[in-house]
């Protein structure tokens, strides 16, 4: 059984429980103490909603994704998705993601591929409700960043 994060809602005073990185972490701790078998899915763009992080935080974004390498252990599936104009969940790339901040989109994709570069297969777990292109920038833009897909 895999649990995933989520953060901000449609819903007035929407709450959940695993958000953000200090979440996750102690989500990992219990799941460790336990000696359970359930793991986490990590909704990558949850996780930058949650945190707040724009196109200009660089460096947060590097300390929440080096947060996530420390329980690593506990993820088993990598969720990822874009968002267009208007800010549309799960239609868009990671270009629209990242508002055409290469850079920034860069970051990202390098701390991810450093996070979880440790040999361990994950489920890739994309949502993609809108064109299979961008799906396919989303593939390959993992690709080119040395993710491999069995």
């Amino acid at each position: 059984i895999f649990v995933e994060n989520r953060s901000g809602t449609v819903y007035r005073g929407g709450v959940f429980v695993l958000s953000k990185g200090e979440d996750l972490c102690a989500f990992s701790q219990l799941i460790d103490q336990a000696h359970s078998s359930l793991r986490i899915t990590l909704d990558l763009p949850q996780l930058l909603t949650a945190h707040r992080l724009s196109t200009q935080k660089e460096q947060e974004l590097r300390d929440v994704l080096a947060r996530v390498k420390s329980i690593r252990h506990n993820i088993a599936g990598i969720h990822l998705w874009g968002k267009r104009a208007g800010r549309s969940p799960h239609m868009g790339n990671l270009d629209t993601l990242f508002r055409g901040n290469e850079k920034i989109k860069q970051v990202f994709l390098q701390g991810v591929f450093d996070c979880f570069n440790d040999d361990v297969p994950r489920y890739f777990v994309p949502e993609v409700n809108d064109h299979n292109a961008n799906l396919l920038a989303i593939v390959q833009d993992l690709k080119d960043t040395g993710f491999v897909f069995l």
